[in-house]
Parts: structure tokens; C-alpha cells; sequence
């Protein structure tokens, strides 16, 4: 399998560091190649960064050389994410997605903690547009 590793963010150490746990849990023969957005912000925290990330996504996935049979984007939110599946013929996989359903699996609800009380209102709207609102206790904050 050939993971395909796209961070929207322009901070390289978030991208070695999300590929280097990738591939401590990875199967045996599987590949990932991490991606840093060439451009945009070093941490996305705005709907406005989200969205101009998300444009950065689709960008760097079409422009993938290499053939590859999944894409990750690795940055809570998932900017991109539902254009991406428009897009590519490849299974898309938003790291928030992936949290929150792994979440329902492990309990009845879950919460989700951010550092800025800016970010709060945005991540309840990741929540609401994958369809967990019901599953979603709160969206708390650290400050």
C-alpha cells in the first residue's frame, strides 16, 4: 500500500513528525510519503486559513507524480477533504474523520479539546459536517 501523507500546514517538523508515527504502525511493505504544503500557514487556525489550506490540499494531491492509493490530510478540520473525494479516484481519509469515528467506536460520546477558544466554533462545524453531532458531547478549550 502507498500512503500518500498531505499536511496543509507549511511546518515541515508537523510533517516528519506525523510521518515518522505513521510508519511506526504501518503493515509491513507499506509506503507513506509525507507532503508539506509549499505555501499558506505554518498552523491553520481560521476557517479562512482552513479554506485556503484546503485549496493547498487539492493542489498538492493533483500534482502527485507518483501513483499512490490513499490520501491522508493531516490537519484537524480536514481542510479539503470533501472537494478531495469530488476530485480524486483514490479514498480520501480527513485525520478528524478518522478521530471522531474511531472515538464512537471506543464510547457513546466523545469531546474535543483545542487550545484556542477562536477554534471552537469551527471544530463544532467539522463535527456537524461529518454528521456526529448527536455523538459529540462538547468542544472545550484551554483558554
Amino acid at each position: 500500500m502507498k500512503i500518500l501523507l498531505v499536511n496543509p500546514n507549511t511546518s515541515i517538523s508537523v510533517t516528519e513528525r506525523l510521518e515518522a508515527v505513521g510508519r511506526s504502525v504501518a503493515s509491513p511493505g507499506t509506503t507513506i510519503k509525507a507532503l508539506t504544503a509549499p505555501r499558506g500557514f505554518p498552523y491553520l487556525s481560521s476557517r479562512a486559513e482552513a479554506q485556503i489550506g484546503g485549496a493547498i490540499v487539492l493542489d498538492m494531491i493533483a500534482e502527485e507524480p507518483e501513483p499512490f492509493d490513499v490520501a491522508i490530510i493531516a490537519a484537524f478540520g480536514d481542510p479539503g477533504l470533501m472537494a478531495a473525494r469530488e476530485l480524486f479516484d483514490q479514498p480520501v481519509i480527513g485525520m478528524s474523520e478518522a478521530a471522531m469515528l474511531t472515538a464512537c467506536m471506543l464510547g457513546s460520546k466523545f469531546s474535543l479539546v483545542t487550545f484556542a477558544n477562536a477554534l471552537k466554533p469551527w471544530f463544532e462545524e467539522c463535527v456537524a459536517m461529518h454528521g456526529l453531532t448527536d455523538r459529540c458531547a462538547s468542544v472545550r478549550s484551554l483558554s
